[in-house]
């Protein structure tokens, strides 16, 4: 063997994920995919894991929660809430995936999702059935109230329990499919990374993103706008009648900023998202922003808990009962 020959299997002899330098050097990491470092400074991951951890709890226990108030209130068992059931449920999933970036991001535990397809693909299943199941759902919710107020009587007449559960299953079996997608338009090769834009296209990230959450807006706003509308025809009769009445002009106060609140928490959560997957599917950077921006959109699953729940008087009802028996059976354990 020749000299150059030695030395370079001396400098550049590979051993699983380490890289053998020049004597006195010792190994140290390569920069593949499912190295760690290539993703994440020390600092970076430790930052990550403990937003992914503060953010599943977060959206676990506020929709865990609203379950439990359904199941445990008869009050609550409702068509309506049936819905908001659907929606904690799709949120949860949130929650799921969050989880599994959590384990993602630590360095050991990462390699099974860098080096297993199935289980890498599984993340982002996940994720886009909790994206279709919780639009479908914000927007079930939309046209279910522009029936009750635009045409109660046909609301009454035709939207039953039944109804509402065939449509509901029909949402998660599209909502299924939405997230299967991912089993087939996908780039994924052994060691290159988890990362969304390493496992997906752009064109998908894009277009499948951008896709539910600009139906859930337009229908979203179209819906409450029509509230809107109605509630303030309603009360130009009352007007034409009689001097309104304070709840008059509480209840039309209450549609106004129900839909400020709806629609705008869930414009804030997602634009940020949506916008820099175009300019990321535009000019291939900002993978980093791209990624903040998604846990700013899961952010808006734990959130729907405060606006659908949390200000309806027997939700609140029900959560204190729940809140309030269980540190009571804690504290005749201890």
């Amino acid at each position: 063997m020749n000299i150059s020959a030695y030395e370079q299997s001396k400098n550049i002899t590979t051993t699983g994920d380490y890289v053998t330098n020049a004597p006195g050097q010792g190994p140290s990491l390569s920069t593949s995919g499912s190295d760690i470092s290539a993703r994440f400074s020390t600092e970076s991951f430790i930052a990550w894991f403990i937003l992914d951890i503060a953010l599943a709890i977060f959206v676990l226990f506020g929709n865990s929660l609203t379950i439990a108030a359904v199941t445990t209130t008869h009050a609550l068992q409702t068509q309506a809430n049936m819905y908001i059931v659907s929606l904690a449920a799709a949120d949860m999933f949130a929650g799921v995936y969050l989880l599994l970036d959590a384990i993602w991001v630590l360095p050991v535990s990462g390699k099974i999702f860098d080096e297993n397809k199935s289980v890498c693909l599984m993340k982002y299943v996940v994720l886009y059935l909790c994206l279709s199941a919780s639009m479908l759902t914000m927007i079930c919710i939309s046209i279910d109230k522009l029936l009750f107020l635009g045409a109660p009587f046909l609301h009454r007449r035709v939207v039953t329990g039944e109804k509402t559960l065939v449509v509901i299953i029909l949402s998660w079996i599209v909502s299924a499919f939405y997230g299967s997608v991912v089993c087939y338009e996908n780039q994924f090769e052994y060691g290159q990374g988890c990362q969304m834009h390493q496992v997906l296209t752009d064109t998908f990230i894009f277009y499948g993103n951008t896709t539910p959450v600009a139906l859930a807006v337009v229908v979203i706003a179209g819906c409450y706008l029509e509230i809107v509308r109605i509630v303030a025809k309603q009360r130009r009769k009352i007007q034409a009648l009689n001097q309104p009445s304070e709840h008059d002009r509480d209840s039309y106060k209450k549609s106004v900023k129900l839909f400020l609140t709806v629609l705008g928490v869930f414009v804030l959560c997602w634009s940020p998202f949506v916008v820099q997957g175009f300019i990321m599917y535009i000019f291939e950077e900002n993978h980093d922003y791209h990624r903040a921006f998604l846990l700013l959109a899961l952010l808006n699953c734990g959130l729907n808990f405060f606006i659908y729940a949390w200000k309806n008087k027997d939700f609140k009802t029900a959560f204190r009962r729940i809140l309030f028996e269980s540190c009571k059976n804690e504290h005749d354990v201890s």
